[in-house]
């Protein structure tokens, strides 16, 4: 990756002017193929001109207790709908204009390597390509991959990697790749070559972000690995080895001047790196919503706000185990959304893992595919309230080879508002009882609205 030069970036003229409708009504239509049922969530807000708290968006969710997806249809509607040339929203090309994409080869042949002591048989890896891999190639046997605008990764040098990470860390680090790889934090083990890969996994990020602010795309997801939400300024953690969005973030802020940048953080282990790299800076809004004290077990209280000029930019939201459709879609409505409003960023990162999922090995929550297609249609609704649409899906964990992959073609499929048949052998987990918001659930929500000042700040209508 280090011999591909650099595109030459739009100027912040470019990327100030870039706009979208101001006016935009989304319906989220999830159809029950099983039971030949139809339920609708429909998520309307006119455009935001206000300033106070108490006058976010409301939300109407119909039958929203039995939330079941085996095929999504998402419909954008306008005053001017924008032009499409097929059904799923593609230009002329086959490419949606709307929604950039990016990935590597290199990103697949990463090695993470750990020690999980004398007692695990040798071979056993929970980091591998392979959830990645399938994920990539159901995208490119569904047409969704080619429905999508290709971006090239960045190259990222020692100059950009400072701006995060320490010298020393860095020199260790593509010391120890050039040898036969090594371990610079717990759970970081890595083969050699891993900091070439790691610098263009974060040149992934970095492209997706730079596409979205120029205007040459409104979406954009990058599919990258290893992935960066664990990767602290001066070690790596959790399989993360460089702060991926961080990165980009500062490539942002040096290319184009944004300023003001929210990241959700919907992986089940908490972003720590996120929070800790930016903890006392107010010009980033971290929201992390992640299983209580599942990884790193000391971090992500609701009690870790910010400090400084950061104080309350940092929202955790430290779910309680066996979590699934009802206490994320709580959360979303009367924490996630409510934040992003107040903050009003002029972008919106996803820190999107899968590992949330029912069949994940590393936790113990139980969303399915159509709970990801949900959230990201309300990130779609915010960021078109609030920043013109500008929203990049940046690739964190999701463990499960089986169903990792579904999960984020249904996010893909709903990025490109596609009609896409795609199906989720275990959607029918999307009714069953777990789903439903019990009342610790709710418990734990709240106390997450109290730490961050906004019980009172999110109006939900239900059926």
């Amino acid at each position: 990756m280090g011999s591909n030069p650099r595109k030459a970036r739009p100027t912040p003229t470019a990327y100030q002017a870039h706009g979208g409708p101001a006016d935009r009504y989304r319906r989220l239509t999830i159809r029950n193929e099983r039971r030949g049922r139809l339920f609708c969530a429909f998520l309307a807000a006119s455009p935001i001109t206000h300033d106070s708290l108490n006058e976010t968006p409301s939300y109407l969710l119909i039958n929203r207790n039995q939330f079941v997806a085996r095929r999504v249809e998402l419909h954008l509607m306008a005053s001017e709908p924008p032009e499409r040339g097929n059904a799923m929203g593609t230009t002329s090309s086959g490419a949606d204009s709307r929604v950039g994409f990016v990935t590597h080869e290199s990103y697949f042949w990463h090695e993470s390597i750990v020690d999980f002591g004398p007692d695990v048989e040798p071979g056993a890896q929970l980091e591998t390509p392979e959830p990645r891999r399938r994920l990539l190639n159901l995208l490119t046997r569904t047409g969704l991959r080619d429905a999508m605008r290709p971006l090239e990764p960045n190259h990222i040098d020692d100059v950009e990697l400072e701006r995060v990470h320490t010298s020393d860390y860095i020199e260790a680090f593509r010391t120890l790749s050039c040898e036969r790889g090594g371990e610079l934090g717990d759970f970081a083990g890595f083969g050699r070559g891993a900091f070439e890969i790691a610098k263009a996994s974060a040149g992934g990020v970095s492209s997706a972000v730079g596409a979205v602010l120029s205007g040459e795309v409104t979406r954009a997801y990058a599919l990258v690995r290893p992935p960066g939400h664990h990767a602290e300024r001066h070690r790596a953690r959790g399989y993360c080895l460089l702060a991926n969005i961080p990165l980009a973030i500062e490539q942002a802020r040096a290319d184009f001047g944004v300023r003001r940048v929210a990241v959700v953080d919907w992986d089940v282990h908490h972003g720590n790196g996120t929070q800790s790299i930016y903890y006392d800076d107010a010009d980033v809004l971290a929201i992390s919503l992640h299983q209580d004290r599942l990884y790193p077990v000391d971090s992500g209280s609701i009690a870790e706000t910010g400090e400084g000029r950061g104080q309350g930019a940092t929202i955790n939201i430290p779910l309680p185990a066996g979590s699934g459709a009802g206490a994320y879609r709580y959360a979303f409505e009367r924490l996630v959304v409510p934040a992003l409003t107040r903050f009003r960023p002029e972008l919106i990162i996803v820190a999107c893992g899968y590992d949330a999922a029912f069949l994940d090995p590393s936790s113990q929550m139980a969303l399915t595919a159509g709970s990801f297609s949900e959230m990201t249609a309300m990130l779609m609704h915010a960021a078109d309230d609030l920043c013109s649409g500008r929203l990049v899906f940046a690739q964190e964990g999701g463990y499960s080879p089986l169903y990792a992959p579904i999960c984020g073609a249904y996010v893909v499929a709903t990025l490109l508002d596609s009609q896409v048949a795609i199906t989720d052998p275990y959607g029918i987990h999307g009714s069953t009882p777990e789903q439903e918001l019990l009342a610790h659930q709710r418990e734990a929500v709240d106390r997450a609205l109290d730490a961050a000042g906004l019980r009172d700040a999110a109006v939900v209508i239900s059926s």
